[in-house]
């Protein structure tokens, strides 16, 4: 029954009512309005029900909510406009949930530019983050948080003031700000009344407290926090709680507790359609696994997180999952496939890191910017203010003193100009005298420094130290043959390619010409070994395409250690020298080890082809 054609009917009954002369008249007429007035109502009260009621099951019963909209949209002609903008949201949020970023937001920007709802403006801007997040556009993510965020403490409605706290301390915690994402998270705790909103809270607290290595609250939040979760009935949100709690059991040795939990809710997660969750699980199992010796298990558990799952989603799973592959090959003693699993967890790992650093330099610079816009907006108000004084002032005695602070700020302004360009070239030559300008890792000097710091504190410590020294075979040839550009080009991807085996603490250098150096603190014989059989096969592989020529690039390698050459840096160079020079002899593309005074070197290792 239309819109249209209610209240004619309604008039019709009452009319009836009106006029009858009998009981009979009356009965029929108090039936028909009976009747008649559920479907008059549907319009209005019950569509409005309807989508609150979606609203609030979307997250927790998502094919029943995507119902609700499909019967509301077949009456869409009986929508008023407030009903649509509130139906176009939740189908923005719809198309969000099932991967279509670009439609979803689409729908979700004509919210906030068409509904008077400010509530509901905030969770459309809310839901518009948590996609950008998703999506790994942290710049973007960034000014909009910060637009949400100051919104969000002056909202009136609770929904959707909690729901910006939720979604900017989700975007702080993805980025690895962890501290930022506490305050958020806290502050949307302290104002939540619902278990649900407590639920989301909480989660986010306490992977923030796992992030930070706060232990001691972990413990104290995970049982309140599960509680809030199986009130709200979010599954999702209850198997990230459960996740960070198992991990903190297994990093405190609680294998027994972490098991028992693990088996517990990996049921649960059968119900859930979320491949983040799938990848999490399955790399704890495998973890866990390993610890308890169930290597059969282990191995099948991560072997379902580095082939189902993508990396670039889901790093930390997969740094967790290689690891133990790598660890499990190693105990085997597969040590081919500990090799190839080694060198996948250093490239994740590698990868996973940049990813954090790439998210919290967005913040950074989204910060600076912001803060570069608030002193622009102070500066034009302080502007006003001076021409409103000027305006104001007409004696000679005011002018002067115009004048001479004018005059004043312009006096600091250039010494400003001066004390920064003095400052920026200071950086710059420091940088330059350090740092070798074509590849960007330390010059000689630079490493010699950095080297003699590291070995005087593995001294102090009695800590190992590795030392490898590589040199590019038939370099001058390179040169020669195809030009000194094609040379830089080999150089700067060799760096390139090795910097992604090394940890934060090694240090790199350019020796000179094409001759390298690493220096391994705390970095015993055999794993300076495998680095630098890593980096031989990885120069091997390199594509020399890009350069516009075909040629085959190789390197040879010698290595030491303090075991055998002591701390003393000139010592531990000349020994790495004499077994890379032996590896030159052997026919290049080769690891040779250092072995001692009385056997100058002997083969780590070869690989020539």
């Amino acid at each position: 029954m239309s819109k249209r054609r209610e209240p004619y009917l309604l008039g019709l009954m009452i009319d009836f009512g009106m006029l009858g002369k009998t009981a009979a008249h009356f009965f029929v007429a108090v039936i028909l309005m009976m009747f008649l007035q559920p479907f008059a109502l549907a319009g209005g009260m019950m569509i409005s029900e309807r989508l609150q009621h979606a609203d609030t099951i979307k997250s927790s019963d998502f094919t029943t909510f995507q119902s609700i909209l499909r019967d509301i949209e077949s009456e869409s002609h009986t929508l008023s406009t407030k009903q649509q903008i509130y139906l176009n949201y939740l189908n923005g949020y719809e198309q969000g949930f099932v991967g279509n970023f670009d439609v979803s937001m689409r729908i979700l920007q004509s919210v906030v530019h068409e509904s008077e709802d400010m509530g509901l403006s905030l969770r459309a801007q809310s839901t518009l983050l948590n996609i950008l997040t998703i999506q790994g556009r942290f710049t973007e993510a960034f000014i909009l948080a910060d637009d949400i965020a100051q919104h969000a403490l002056t909202a009136i409605d609770p929904t959707a003031r909690l729901h910006a706290l939720r979604v900017v301390s989700l975007l702080y915690n993805q980025s690895g700000l962890y501290e930022e994402s506490l305050y958020y998270s806290t502050l949307a705790l302290q104002k939540s009344d619902q278990a649900r909103d407590a639920c989301a809270a909480q989660q986010l607290i306490m992977e923030s407290y796992y992030r930070l290595q706060q232990a001691e609250y972990i413990e104290l939040l995970y049982p309140e926090a599960v509680a809030s979760c199986q009130q709200a009935g979010d599954l999702v949100f209850e198997s990230l709680v459960h996740y960070f709690y198992i991990r903190y059991l297994i990093e405190f040795n609680d294998l027994e507790l972490a098991e028992e939990l693990l088996i517990a809710h990996s049921k649960k997660l059968e119900k859930v359609s979320y491949e983040a969750l799938f990848a999490y699980y399955h790399a704890l199992k495998a973890q866990l696994s390993f610890l308890l010796n169930d290597f059969y298990a282990a191995e099948a558990s991560a072997l379902q997180v580095t082939t189902r799952t993508e990396a670039s989603k889901y790093y930390e799973s997969h740094v967790i999952a290689n690891k133990v592959l790598f660890q499990l090959h190693e105990r085997q003693e597969n040590f081919e496939s500990a090799l190839y699993h080694h060198k996948k967890l250093l490239l994740t790992l590698s990868q996973y890191r940049d990813t954090q650093s790439e998210r919290t330099r967005s913040f950074h610079e989204t910060r600076a910017v912001m803060q570069a816009k608030n002193q622009q907006i102070e500066l034009l108000s302080k502007d006003n203010e001076l021409l409103y004084l000027e305006q104001q002032v007409l004696n000679k005695e005011a002018q002067n003193a115009r004048l001479l602070l004018g005059f004043f700020l312009l006096l600091l302004f250039v010494l400003g100009i001066f004390a920064y360009r003095g400052l920026v070239g200071r950086h710059r030559f420091k940088f330059m005298a350090e740092n070798d300008e074509l590849t960007g890792i330390s010059n000689r000097y630079h490493f010699n420094k950095l080297a003699e710091r590291a070995l005087q504190h593995c001294k102090k410590r009695d800590m190992t130290v590795g030392v490898i020294l590589f040199d590019l075979d038939h370099f001058k040839q390179i040169n020669d043959k195809f030009g000194h550009a094609t040379g830089d080009w080999v150089l700067q991807q060799v760096v390139r390619t090795c910097r992604n085996f090394m940890r934060l603490d090694d240090v790199f250098g350019r020796l000179g010409g094409e001759e390298f150096a690493i220096l391994l603190p705390g970095c015993h014989a055999d794993k300076a070994l495998m680095l630098a059989e890593i980096c031989r096969d990885a120069i091997e592989e390199i594509n020399t395409k890009p350069s516009s020529y075909e040629f085959r690039l190789t390197a040879s390698f010698g290595v030491t250690s303090s075991d055998n050459s002591g701390f003393e840096l000139k010592q531990l160079l000349a020994d790495a020298d004499k077994a890379m020079y032996k590896a030159k002899q052997s026919g290049r593309n080769q690891v040779h080890f250092f072995s001692g005074p009385s056997e100058p070197s002997s083969v780590a290792g070869t690989s020539s082809s």
